[in-house]
């Protein structure tokens, strides 16, 4: 069971934790009945702990967790008594910051290999954009033997599936090793949950602790970039969401010069969506004649460095050149 701080109707705080333990973390007050119930912080509204914002954040990086969620605002224990926040709030001190994505064909073993030594944070093993059909068979059944090529490199590996056929790919995906995966054009809360529902599954049958694959999703339409605030907060999973420029160019349409006039509009909301249910806002921003993720060093660096000037932190792309020019940008 995932740490987690939540608040009933009646402004109660609670810990829970998987483990049984016998004092209030924020306080150290031993208090017995938290054996019982399995709770770390005090339940009594009363208690200075519970009402004290400072003490609880001490409590929360002490403990060293990884997500919160349920708390509806941690002002509402301020004595301002400020309004309520409807949206649960998650906190992650954890999470590690990827500056590049290096994105590759799980069907061209000679790319998986240069990417493993290309530097990359990240690099995303694709099933869905970059692969033939009558090469996806194949693709899947080499998958387990790609995350041991990548993990030597010293790079996270990620995978990026197809929600309309998430069962085949993640069941070929999700081995020990897989960080997490990207859902391609995602579009509703209900493609993460359902993603989310089966690698639960998975990493119970092939020995992954729960929670170890995290989403990060790919927001490349009109009906995804709508739906965008819903899909982040689907699942305690999701740690990411990204754009996909080529995809919206199909969808809106670029003007003359190959722009989207939308984009900049696009970017910032996608940011703000990010920042208001706790995830991280991958992206750069790109501009013509720069399409999708294909760019010079030189551009990708610029490009970066206006991603995160507006508040990405880190973007995906597609050549091994540009991994580097992403790496400074960011770092």
């Amino acid at each position: 069971m995932a740490d987690m701080l939540q608040s009933d109707r009646a402004g109660r705080l609670t810990w829970i934790k998987s483990t049984q333990m016998i004092q209030c973390l924020i306080c150290e007050t031993p208090a017995p009945s938290l054996q019982r119930n399995k709770g770390t912080v005090h339940r009594d509204r009363k208690s200075s702990c519970t009402r004290d914002p400072a003490a609880i954040i001490r409590a929360v990086v002490a403990i060293g967790y990884r997500r919160a969620r349920g708390v509806r605002c941690l002002i509402q224990f301020t004595p301002a008594r400020l309004s309520r926040c409807a949206t649960p709030l998650r906190i992650d001190m954890s999470e590690t910051m990827r500056r590049s994505w290096l994105l590759v064909p799980m069907s061209k073993a000679e790319l998986i290999a240069q990417a493993a030594q290309a530097g990359a944070d990240a690099v995303v093993l694709d099933l869905v954009e970059l692969v033939a059909e009558k090469d996806k068979l194949a693709a899947r059944a080499n998958f387990q033997a790609a995350i041991y090529t990548v993990k030597a490199g010293g790079a996270e590996v990620f995978a990026q599936i197809d929600p309309d056929f998430h069962y085949v790919d993640l069941h070929a995906c999700v081995w020990p090793g897989l960080s997490g995966v990207v859902v391609s054009r995602a579009e509703s809360s209900r493609q993460i949950e359902d993603v989310d529902a089966l690698l639960g599954r998975l990493e119970h049958v092939r020995g992954l602790l729960p929670g170890t694959v995290k989403i990060v999703a790919a927001v490349e339409t009109a009906r995804g970039n709508h739906a965008a605030y819903e899909i982040g907060r689907a699942s305690p999973r999701v740690t990411g969401v990204t754009l996909g420029r080529a995809d919206l160019i199909m969808d809106l349409r670029a003007e003359p010069s190959n722009e989207i006039h939308l984009m900049p509009y696009l970017m910032q909301r996608l940011i703000i969506i990010a920042g208001s249910v706790g995830v991280t806002a991958i992206g750069a921003w790109w501009r013509a004649p720069d399409r999708g993720l294909l760019a010079t060093p030189d551009n990708t660096y610029q490009a970066a460095l206006r991603g995160r000037a507006i508040g990405f932190k880190g973007a995906m792309c597609l050549r091994a050149n540009q991994v580097e020019p992403l790496n400074r940008a960011f770092g």
